[in-house]
Parts: structure tokens; C-alpha cells; sequence
């Protein structure tokens, strides 16, 4: 109805795709000017919500699951990019999938990302863009345990150290009257003592009588912590 103010027509014979389209009008005194154009979509995919890890937020886990919701209509495939300081740390298209975990570590820095969508109508739009944190974490100075002191001639001996939450190896350096004897490392896993104890543990064997030294550094995807003392 004219007295809406709105004028309206019913066009057939669309398909998926992206449109644009423009009105002009005409009358006895001449053709006016094109309207500005006005865009819409059918079938083709629309935008994501990215849902974790939440905007700004600041991590410890280095195997953040990076989640987003399906969009409407739905997509087949997302292609997640992935910026670390400014630079492309990850460019990866993923199928039917609305998450993605690293399989490594990821290293400290400043994260920002999104997400674009695809179906067999079309590319989508990106997805507003997103950012977290990784905070540099490099292992402390570690506190030797045992064994020290005075100690009866056995070829295995228990080295324990305090843990160390941001290091995921460690090196264990021993000498025996001034020469080397073991420089090993060990990753979590290898420690003899349940790690609630807050301590870290292995047995090293082929000890014979004399001095020894022995010393541990952490290591971490961020870097290198410091030797500590011998004991």
C-alpha cells in the first residue's frame, strides 16, 4: 500500500550468491540519479562468534582450545587465521570443525585472530577479529632435594629437585671428582615421585665411590632458566 511511503516489487529466479542492488526513478522530465547500492546474501555462509578463549584475556595453558560458533546459513569449512606479535603465526582452512587445538606449545606473545567462513554457495565474511595473551613464563632457579652429604656406596641414586610450573624439561649435569659423569634430560613424565609431592625425581645408576656435584636447570618453550647451585 502507496501510503506506507515504501514502494515494493517481488523479483524471481534468485540463487546463492551475494547481490547488490540500486533504484533509480523516471518521469516525463528526465531519469534521476542511481540510489546508493544495498547488499544481501542467500545461502552464503554469514559470520562467526568467537566464544573462547574471550577477548583480551590473559593464559597459562599453552594448548588453548580457540572455539566459534557455527554461522547462519551454516558453513562447511573455516578458515582460522592467526597472528603472534603482529605477524602470521597460522593460516589454516578447517572442515566441519567449529574448534581448533594447537599441537604444540604455543610461545609467549600477543595473539589475535578470526575466522571466515565457506560453503559450496560462496565465501563468507571474516568474523570480528579476537585476541588473547601467552605471558613469558622461563623456568626459576632450581632447589636441590637429595642426595647430599655423606652417602654409602650404592650405583643407583635418587636425584629430587623442587618442580618448577613453567618448565616442562629439565637438565640434570653431574660430575664425579671434577669430570662429567651424566648430563640427561628429562621431560614430566620421567619422574619417579608423584608430582603432587611438588617434587621432581629420577634414578640415575653407574655410581661409583668418590665426589660428585650435581646441578638442574628448567627449560621452557619461553627459554632457558639458570643453572642451580651444586649440591
Amino acid at each position: 500500500d502507496s501510503s506506507t511511503g515504501n514502494f515494493a516489487v517481488d523479483v524471481s529466479g534468485h540463487s546463492g550468491g551475494s547481490y547488490q542492488w540500486y533504484v533509480r526513478g523516471w518521469s516525463s522530465y528526465g531519469l534521476g540519479p542511481w540510489s546508493g547500492p544495498m547488499s544481501f546474501s542467500l545461502g552464503i555462509p554469514g559470520k562467526v562468534a568467537l566464544l573462547t578463549p574471550t577477548n583480551n584475556e590473559s593464559l597459562s595453558d599453552r594448548h588453548p582450545e580457540l572455539t566459534w560458533s557455527q554461522s547462519f546459513p551454516a558453513a562447511s569449512w573455516f578458515q582460522l587465521s592467526v597472528t603472534r606479535n603482529g605477524s602470521t603465526y597460522l593460516d589454516q582452512w578447517i572442515e566441519g570443525k567449529t574448534n581448533w587445538t594447537p599441537a604444540a606449545d604455543l610461545p609467549a606473545g600477543s595473539y589475535s585472530w578470526r575466522v571466515q567462513t565457506y560453503s559450496s554457495r560462496g565465501l563468507g565474511a571474516w568474523s570480528t577479529n579476537s585476541t588473547f595473551t601467552i605471558p613469558v613464563a622461563v623456568p626459576a632457579k632450581m632447589v636441590l632435594v637429595s642426595p647430599t652429604g655423606s652417602m654409602a656406596v650404592s650405583s643407583t641414586q635418587r636425584y629430587t629437585w623442587r618442580t618448577d610450573t613453567n618448565a616442562t624439561w629439565y637438565e640434570l649435569c653431574v660430575t664425579r671428582n671434577g669430570s662429567v659423569f651424566a648430563d640427561k634430560w628429562f621431560t614430566l613424565s620421567n619422574s619417579v615421585v608423584d608430582s603432587r609431592t611438588g617434587n621432581f625425581a629420577v634414578d640415575l645408576a653407574g655410581h661409583a665411590a668418590g665426589r660428585y656435584q650435581w646441578y638442574v636447570r628448567g627449560w621452557s618453550p619461553d627459554g632457558m632458566g639458570p643453572w642451580s647451585g651444586p649440591m
